[in-house]
C-alpha cells in the first residue's frame, strides 16, 4: 500500500520538474531565436539606443532571462518604466515609458533636451522632432515651472519659445502671443487660469504684451509694458 501510494507523488514531482525546466531547454532550440524586436511607446529615444542599452545580441533566444533585459534598460537615461514580453516563436516586445522632455539648453555642440529636474536627456532634437522652449542654462526652478505649464496646458506650452529666470523670484516665458511672468512655485491652477484669460482675449480681439501671475488669486493683463 505504501508503494502504490508513493508512485503518483513521484511522477507528479517529476512532471513539475520537467515543466519548470522547459524554458532552459527551449533556449537551445533554433526555432526560438529572436528574429524580431518590437518597440511600444518609443518616441524620443532611437531604436539603436534602446538595443544598445538592452544588451540584446544576435544570439538572443526568446527564453533567455528577460528580467535581465528589463534591469539593463531601467538604467538607461530617458526610460522611466520598461517591460519585455515574449511572442512565439521569435519576437521580443519592449514596452517603454520615456521621460517627458521639458526644455532645450544650447551647448557648443548641439541642443540638449532637459527633464523636469533640468537633467540632460539623450534625445536627438532632429530625429525625435522635438519643439521645446529654449533656456540659457539648466535652471531647475525654471524648468520645473515649464513642466507645470506643460502638464496644465499643452497648447500654451507649445507656444513658448524662450524662458529665463531673472534671479529675483521672477520667471519670464516669451510666447507667440506675448510675455508671461510667474513665480517659481506656479501651480497647475495658475496656468489653467491663464488659459481662460488667453481664450477671452482671443475671442474679444484684444492683444496683450504681458500676463503677470505673481499675485495670489490674480491674473494681471498688461496691454503695454513700460
Amino acid at each position: 500500500m505504501r508503494r502504490s501510494g508513493y508512485k503518483p507523488v513521484l511522477f507528479g514531482g517529476l512532471g513539475l520538474a520537467a515543466v519548470l525546466s522547459l524554458p532552459s531547454v527551449f533556449r537551445f532550440l533554433p526555432i526560438f531565436a529572436v528574429r524580431q524586436i518590437e518597440f511600444v511607446g518609443l518616441h524620443y529615444l532611437s531604436p539603436e539606443q534602446v538595443l544598445l542599452g538592452s544588451g540584446i545580441t544576435e544570439k538572443q533566444n526568446l527564453f533567455d532571462n528577460i528580467s535581465l533585459i528589463e534591469r539593463r534598460l531601467s538604467r538607461v537615461r530617458g526610460i522611466e518604466k520598461v517591460s519585455v514580453e515574449r511572442e512565439l516563436p521569435g519576437t521580443l516586445r519592449i514596452r517603454l515609458t520615456e521621460t517627458v522632455p521639458v526644455a532645450f539648453v544650447s551647448t557648443p555642440e548641439r541642443l540638449v533636451a532637459l527633464d523636469r529636474d533640468a537633467r540632460p536627456l539623450p534625445y536627438d532634437p532632429v530625429d525625435s522632432d522635438l519643439d521645446l522652449p529654449l533656456v540659457a542654462r539648466p535652471d531647475r526652478k525654471l524648468v520645473r515651472a515649464l513642466a507645470t505649464v506643460r502638464a496644465a496646458d499643452n497648447s500654451l506650452f507649445a507656444g513658448i519659445k524662450n524662458a529665463f529666470n531673472d534671479g529675483k523670484n521672477k520667471l519670464v516665458l516669451d510666447s507667440e502671443e506675448g510675455r508671461i511672468v510667474m513665480r517659481p512655485d506656479v501651480s497647475v491652477e495658475d496656468i489653467r487660469s491663464v488659459g481662460v484669460v488667453l481664450r477671452h482675449l482671443a475671442q474679444t480681439g484684444r492683444p496683450f504684451e504681458e500676463i503677470d501671475l505673481r499675485y495670489d488669486g490674480w491674473v494681471v493683463v498688461r496691454r503695454g509694458v513700460l
